[in-house]
Parts: C-alpha cells; structure tokens; sequence
C-alpha cells in the first residue's frame, strides 16, 4: 500500500483527497436531509408533462449510469487549478440543493410496482434505498450537467459525449419516476448557476489563462 502511494505526485494524492471529502459530503448531505425530510409537510410538483410521461422501469439502466457521468470530469480535467475550481463548484451545487430540500422538502409520488420482470424488481431496490424526498431540485441533474459544461469547456469533444449522457440520465429520471419534470429544470438552472459562479465570472480562475481545449 505504502509503495502504490509513493507512486503518486502529490498533486494527485490532493486530487484523490479532494474526490473522497467530496463523495462523503455528498451522500452524507443527501441521505441525512432524506431522513429529516421524512414525516415532515411535503409539496408534490406533478405537472402535465409528468403525466404524459409513463413509467418504464427499464430506463433504470440508463439512469444508473449517472454515477459514471458525475465523476467522469474529476478524471479528463488535468489542470489542478480547474480540478479544484470544480470541486468548489460541486459543494455549491450540493450546499445550494441541501440547503432546498431542508427549507422545500418535495415528494415524488412513486408508482406500485409489480415485480414481474427483473428491471421492476431493479426499481423496486433503488426506491427502498433512495427514498422519495429530496426531489427538486435534482441533485443527479445538477452534478451531471456541471459535469457536462465543464468537460464542454476543458474537452469539448468529452464533453459532447457527457452532456448527451446527461441529457439520456434526466430522460430516465422522469421515466423511472424518480423525478418530476420542474426537478429536472431546477437540477439544471442550479448547475448553471455554479457554472457560471466558478467558471465564467470567477476572477482567479480567468486570470490564469486556462486553456486546454482539443
């Protein structure tokens, strides 16, 4: 263990300390305002488009890939000032939804399952894990398209790659029922905003001339 550590150039030991604070923050936030939302007043944000969109539980497969996508920056950004501006940006996104799911708890209200094939059966373990709160607005769709703007911005070939991924994820969302459609449009506007906070106006990030486009 201690050879495979020597290995690594200290930028890389930060990076890889960086990622694990920020893995811990964010499921602890999540699954800790999951639990405080449960029993409280809740609001339901069923709209026109949720009802046209039906569920099909093999979209799960699709969704699950969100876990891939959310980190994939951490791996093409290679620059430590830009690494470092991400992750900053990622505890925005994830203090900015927190912070809505504590003061806004919404429900998403789940369709009864029948566990008649394997992908229900799939479903029906992602909705006993994850529970239906912390809905809008969707921190999946936030941490995704961050991903996706970023990698646009450092890779752009990457980056098209992601962002078509994000746009397939927040589809399955809907599909899978674990999020209404206003979810996935807060999702996105608050990745936007933490774009747009850390990498368009921040001045320290700007005065290094960062430019590491293919």
């Amino acid at each position: 263990m201690l050879g495979c550590m020597k290995r690594f150039s200290e930028e890389q030991k930060r990076k890889a300390i960086y990622v694990i604070l920020l893995v811990l923050y964010w499921l602890g936030g999540y699954f800790v305002t999951n639990l405080l939302s449960q029993g409280r007043e809740f609001s339901i944000m069923y709209s026109i488009v949720d009802k046209w969109i039906p569920f099909v539980p093999q979209w799960l497969y699709v969704y699950m890939a969100i876990y891939l996508v959310v980190f994939s920056p951490l791996l093409i950004v290679k620059d430590f000032i830009t690494f470092r501006q991400l992750v900053r940006a990622y505890v925005f996104v994830f203090s900015i939804s927190f912070l809505v799911f504590l003061i806004y708890p919404v429900k998403m209200i789940r369709p009864l399952i029948a566990p008649q094939d394997f992908s229900a059966r799939m479903v029906a373990v992602l909705y006993s894990v994850d529970k239906p709160y912390n809905c809008f607005p969707s921190i999946h769709v936030s941490a995704i398209f961050l991903a996706a703007l970023v990698c646009l911005r450092v890779r752009w070939k990457a980056g098209i790659i992601i962002l078509i991924s994000s746009i397939m994820i927040s589809i399955a969302a809907l599909y899978t029922k674990q999020h209404y459609f206003v979810d996935v449009l807060g999702g996105f506007l608050v990745a936007l905003g933490g774009y747009d906070i850390f990498f368009v106006r921040s001045k320290k990030w700007q005065q290094k001339g960062i430019n590491n486009r293919d």
